[in-house]
Parts: structure tokens; sequence; C-alpha cells
């Protein structure tokens, strides 16, 4: 039983084995197969490219070689204008050695010539000079003098026509120059005078203040005359109040308190708050306003007359030359023009520095605000004694 069964496992397990052995080799075909079908494929598609190849290199072949062709030609093209120009160059630098040769033989002629003149010329001042010898001598004797005597007195007749003739001209210039010089002078300063024109400035030691009505004059003195006072402390300016309705006047030889009075009252009519505090710091405030005007008074008139390098003190003074006025003209005005027109009168007269004219004609009052501060000083201490 057990052998039988054995048997059967044997042919069974055989029987596995055929069957497979049979799916291999049936696989093993299949796998054949499909390599031998793409063998194929990667042949052709080889045959393919290896065709394309050929024409691709057949057409880059034939490209190449009418490129060459074109190359070739264009070459032999430039080969053959080269010797076109060599040839032109050839030709002309045969014409210019023919040139020369000709201009060599024209010059070795013209040498000859030139020779041949010069003995000529010799020969002709030889000449010359024997006949001015004879002339010589044939003079001294006709004259009774030497050359040397005949040079020395025809020198001496030219000098004094010289002398005469140069004296009769500085004559005549000088009557010109006389003739002319009051009129070149006159006519510089008329110009001078039209190129610059300005306005005139009333002013005077004194202004008025015109008031809204006569209460505002017993709002200003206060009561027991404190208000009047304080103003007149803190400003060092004059107030005078007299029966003239709605009038105010300020007295003072300083411009610059005048003119810091003038507008701190004007300040309090329009504040309406009128007591010794409130004066003192309008007062303050207003004088802080009229340095400022000053300073920039200054530096306007410095560039108006393009005037530079100058000391904050001399602008500071050149400023308070506006608050100030002479003969019924603005000073700081009056300097502008002085300045502008000795400008104009340098540059007329060609002098070599217009600039330091101008500065000059600037300054030349400048003194006037110091004797002004002089004066106020002394009027303070008179009124104080």
């Amino acid at each position: 039983m057990m052998v039988e069964l054995l048997s059967l496992l044997i042919g069974v397990a055989g029987l596995g084995l055929l069957i497979y052995a049979y799916f291999l080799r049936s696989k093993a075909q299949q796998l054949l197969y499909k390599a031998e079908v793409d063998r194929v494929a990667v042949e052709k598609e080889i045959t393919a490219e290896r065709r394309e190849a050929m024409f691709r290199l057949k057409d880059e072949l034939q490209k190449r070689r009418q490129d060459f062709k074109n190359e070739l030609k264009r070459e032999q093209l430039e080969i053959e204008k080269a010797q076109n120009r060599l040839t032109a160059q050839r030709e002309a630098l045969k014409e210019k050695e023919e040139w020369i040769s000709s201009a060599r033989a024209s010059v070795q002629e013209s040498e000859k010539e030139y020779v041949r003149l010069i003995e000529q010329a010799k020969h002709l001042q030889e000449q010359l000079r024997e006949q001015n010898m004879e002339l010589s001598k044939k003079l001294e004797t006709v004259a009774m003098m030497s050359q040397e005597e005949a040079k020395e007195a025809l020198f001496q007749a030219l000098e004094k026509e010289v002398r005469a003739s140069h004296e009769r001209w500085l004559q005549k210039m000088e009557e010109e120059v006389r003739s002319t010089a009051k009129e070149r002078a006159s006519r510089i300063l008329i110009d001078t005078m039209q190129r610059y024109t300005s306005d005139c400035v009333a002013g005077s030691t004194s202004c008025v203040i015109q008031l809204p009505n006569d209460d505002m004059k017993g709002r200003i003195i206060g009561k027991e005359g404190r208000n009047i006072k304080v103003l007149e402390l803190s400003t060092g300016v004059d107030i005078i109040i007299d029966d003239t309705p709605e009038i105010i006047t300020l007295s003072s030889f300083n411009p610059v308190r005048r003119e810091v009075a003038r507008r701190s009252i004007e300040k309090l009519l329009v504040d309406g708050r009128i007591n010794p505090s409130r004066i003192e710091e309008t007062v303050s405030q207003v004088e802080r306003e009229v340095q400022e005007i000053i300073a920039e008074k200054g530096k306007d008139a410095l560039n108006k007359v393009n005037v530079h390098n100058v000391a904050p003190e001399l602008i500071q003074l050149l400023g308070e030359l506006h608050f100030r006025t002479s003969f019924s003209q603005d000073v700081l005005v009056h300097s502008i023009e002085v300045a502008s027109m000795a400008r104009m009168l340098a540059e007329e007269l060609g002098l070599p520095r217009p600039d330091l004219a101008a500065r000059a004609g600037l300054f030349h009052d400048i003194g006037k605000v110091v004797s002004c501060r002089d004066c106020s000083a002394l009027w303070r201490g008179s009124n104080r004694s």
C-alpha cells in the first residue's frame, strides 16, 4: 500500500515537473519571440536613423561646399580688387616719379638762373657802390662839408621839426581834453543818475500817532500818570499829549527808540489792555521785532549792492540807518543809492575795484548812527538831571 502511494506521489511529481518544464519552455519561447520582435524594431529604427543621418550629412556637405565656393569667389574678387589697386598705385607712383624727375630738372635750371642773378646783382651792387662814392665826393666838393657834418645838420633840422610838430600836437590834445573833460564828466554823472533812481522818504525827530478817540489819551496817561511814565522809561522817548484832538506826538533823537515807541503804542491801542506790566511786555516784544527788522534791512542792503564779508556789528549799524532820515530821505536808501552810483562811476571810469567804491559808498554815513546814539544818551541824561 505504501509502495503504491509512493509510486503515485512520484508519478504526480513527475507530471508536475513535466508541466512546469512545458510552462518554462513556453515562456522562454515567448521571451525569445519578443526579443526577436524588439531586435527587428531596433534594427529598423537604427536603419532609419542611419538613413536620416546620411541625408543630414549630405545636406551639410552640400551647404559647406556651397559656402566654400562663395568664400572662394569672394576671396578671388578681393584679390582682383587688390591687384587693381596695386596697379593703380604703381601707375600713380610712376607718374609721381616722372613729375619728380621733371621738377628736379626744373629746380636745377632755377638754381642755375638764381646763381646767374646773384652774380648779376653783385655786379650791379658793386657798380652802385662806386657811383655812390663818386656822388659823395662830388657833394662834399659842392657843399664844402664832410658826410658826417651833412648827417649832423640833417638830424638837427629833423629834430627841430619833430619837436615843433610834437608841441603843436600836445597843445591841440590839451585843448581837446579840456573841452571834452567837463562834458564827459557831466554825461557820466547824468547816465549814472538815470540808471539808478529811487523815491525819497520824509522823516524828522518826531512822529505823530493817530488815536481812535480822545478817551485814549487818558488811558495812555493812566492813573496818576503811571502808564505814560512807564512808556517813557521803557522806550526812552518823550510822549507829548496836548489839546490837539485824537493825536499824540513822540519825540526822540534816536529814531530806533522812536520806532519802538510808535509800534508799542499802536499795539497797545489795538489790544486795549494798557497797564504798566502790559506796557513793559509789549515794549520788550516790539524791541525784538525791531532788532529783527534792523538785521534784515542791513542784510538786504548788502545784497542789493552786492557787498559781502561784513562784520555783524556793521550790519546792525547799517540796518539802523533805515529809521534815520537826512534831508527828508531815508539814510539807508540814500546809502544804497550812493553805493550803486559809486560802483557805476567806477565802472564808467574803468577803475580796477568797483566793489571797493560800492563798499565805501554804502558805509559813508555809518557814523550818523553812532552820533545819533550819543545825542540820545545826552538828551536822556539832561532830562534825568
